[in-house]
């Protein structure tokens, strides 16, 4: 074989694997693509339970509502914080009234309601009467 057929054949062998080499390459991205597009949808799709898994994965819309109504829980809830002080104030308040009505129903030397009764019962002969 001739030098210049063994230098044209040496060039189309070569070309052949670019050739090759590229398609591979391009190949693998291509491959490479198309699953993240599948991951994609899948995603969008959500997917069923498999076999022997009690819940399948929810998709973007699904998760997308969960969220709304997470955040409309999470609205109320800071509303009902909102209103927490309000609530311990008027609660001090209560706390404050019922310590004064219950030093009234205690004896205390005179003052007290309970002293006042006791005077009275004590002056009418009422307690002597009950007996």
């Amino acid at each position: 074989m001739p030098i210049d057929q063994l230098a044209a054949l040496a060039v189309f062998v070569s070309l052949m694997l670019g050739t090759v080499a590229l398609l591979g390459k391009a190949w693998v991205w291509g491959w490479r693509t198309v699953q993240k597009i599948v991951r994609l949808v899948d995603d969008l799709n959500g997917e069923p339970p498999g076999p022997g898994e009690k819940d399948g994965k929810p998709g973007v819309l699904e998760q997308l509502a969960e969220l709304v109504q997470a955040s409309s829980q999470l609205a109320e809830l800071q509303a009902a914080v909102e209103v927490l002080p309000a609530m311990r104030q008027h609660l001090a308040a209560l706390d404050a009234r019922l310590a004064t009505v219950e030093g009234q129903l205690k004896p205390n030397g005179g003052g007290s309601i309970k002293d006042q009764v006791t005077r009275i019962e004590q002056a009418t002969g009422a307690a002597d009467r009950a007996a």
